[in-house]
C-alpha cells in the first residue's frame, strides 16, 4: 500500500516525523571538547568537571615544583540532558581555558 490518503495531496500535506537522537553522553561531550586531561564525573545529583595532568606532567624524581595541574568544578544538574550538547561543550571549554591560564 502506498503512502496516499484519498483526497489529500502528499506534496502539500506531508509531515516530517523524523525523531532526532536526544540522548547526550559524557563521551560525546568530551570528544567534542578534545582535551585529554578533562574528565566529566557523575555523582549523585550533580556532575563534576575534573582537569588532571597527572602523571603526564609530574616528575617524581624531581624536587622542583612540577607543572602538574589539578582542578575541579561542579555542575548542579541531575541529568546530562538538562543541558544541550552545545552548552556542555561551551562550559567544558571555558573550564579548561581557566585552568590552563592559571
Amino acid at each position: 500500500m502506498n503512502n496516499f490518503v484519498q483526497g489529500f495531496d502528499p506534496e502539500i500535506f506531508s509531515v516530517d516525523a523524523t525523531i532526532k537522537n536526544r540522548r547526550i553522553t559524557r563521551s560525546q561531550i568530551l570528544k567534542k571538547i578534545g582535551c585529554p586531561h578533562l574528565k566529566l564525573r557523575d555523582y549523585d545529583g550533580y556532575f563534576l568537571w575534573e582537569y588532571d595532568t597527572y602523571p603526564d606532567e609530574y616528575d617524581c624524581t624531581s624536587t622542583e615544583n612540577n607543572s602538574y595541574k589539578h582542578a575541579d568544578q561542579s555542575i548542579v544538574v541531575c541529568r546530562l540532558n538538562d543541558m544541550t550538547l552545545e552548552q556542555w561543550v561551551d562550559d567544558g571549554k571555558k573550564f579548561v581555558q581557566e585552568v590552563e591560564m592559571s
